[in-house]
């Protein structure tokens, strides 16, 4: 059961500051929505996959989980205490319970299964509920990082062209970054949350190339090469960024000369630091 990468979660303190920056990054953003659990989210629509923007806004809302339940606002909250940032890897689900059952069989943790809804804002201003199962799992190397997939009931509702048709031209997620010190020891880990066959091994990086997206485990030596200095000290493994790929680069270039926001021009791609990009590094590279 091969599973693509669905969305990203990457938590901030301020969801307006965060809607203002990625709106000067030149994406479209849709409107705020809560979830009942006392965190909201703002997301940016791709094709097929999405930025979920995240803040904790009522932290009375929030419960401890319990024996093996997963509990998403709590994450949200703790990874808060240190860092904004890359939180949370979803991959997309056709059955959550059965992604949960696959976790099993192929010998990762499987969280009990979780579902929600929550009001979403059309474009037309019409709200309707959108309601998601999600099928958790975490990799024990990465205590820093969660992961699930997840499946949409309503995704009429939920997919908008008017909300992909962005100024920078963003098309899709065409890669996502973990750091580790030995990128090898989560090939079983990602096999298993992924569905899907590794294509890289190496001491230096274990790459994934899944149905929509690529998962690149790399070193902190070539991932500073690649995503540049990171915001923070890095100790235990942890999601750090996410390539963009651009219907037209010299567009998002423009955007991004003007917006004030640090970044570096490598020519064939655009790189927004960790410690620029609201605690995740951002490129954007021709599609």
């Amino acid at each position: 059961m091969a599973r693509g990468i669905d969305h990203l979660v990457l938590t901030v303190q301020d969801l307006a500051a965060a809607r203002a920056f990625y709106e000067k990054l030149g994406f479209i953003v849709t409107p705020d929505a809560q979830h009942s659990w006392g965190t909201a989210n703002c997301l940016v629509q791709l094709d097929g996959s999405f930025l979920e923007i995240i803040c904790v806004d009522r932290p009375e809302l929030l419960t401890e989980p319990v024996g093996n339940a997963f509990s998403f606002g709590t994450i949200i909250r703790d990874f808060l205490k240190t860092d904004e940032g890359f939180a949370m890897l979803v991959l997309e689900s056709k059955d959550a319970a059965g992604d949960l059952k696959d976790y099993r069989n192929n010998g990762i943790h499987a969280f009990e299964p979780f579902g929600f809804s929550r009001i979403a804002k059309l474009p037309d201003g019409d709200e309707v509920t959108v309601s998601f199962s999600i099928a958790a799992t975490k990799d024990p190397l990465a205590p820093n990082a969660a992961f699930f997939s997840c499946q949409q009931h309503a995704p009429e509702y939920f997919w908008k062209k008017e909300y992909q048709t962005h100024a920078n031209s963003a098309l899709a997620i065409r890669e996502v970054s973990l750091v580790s010190g030995e990128p090898a020891e989560h090939e079983s880990f990602f096999k298993g949350y992924s569905g899907v066959e590794v294509a890289k091994i190496s001491d230096q990086e274990l790459v994934i190339e899944t149905p929509r997206g690529r998962i690149s485990v790399q070193t902190p030596a070539l991932s500073e090469k690649i995503w540049g200095q990171p915001n923070k000290t890095i100790q235990k493994p942890c999601l750090n960024g996410f390539r963009i790929a651009v219907a037209n680069l010299d567009a998002a270039k423009s955007i991004l000369a003007g917006s004030n926001v640090p970044h570096e021009d490598r020519g064939d791609h655009v790189l927004i630091s960790a410690s620029n990009a609201m605690g995740a590094a951002i490129i954007f590279e021709q599609a």
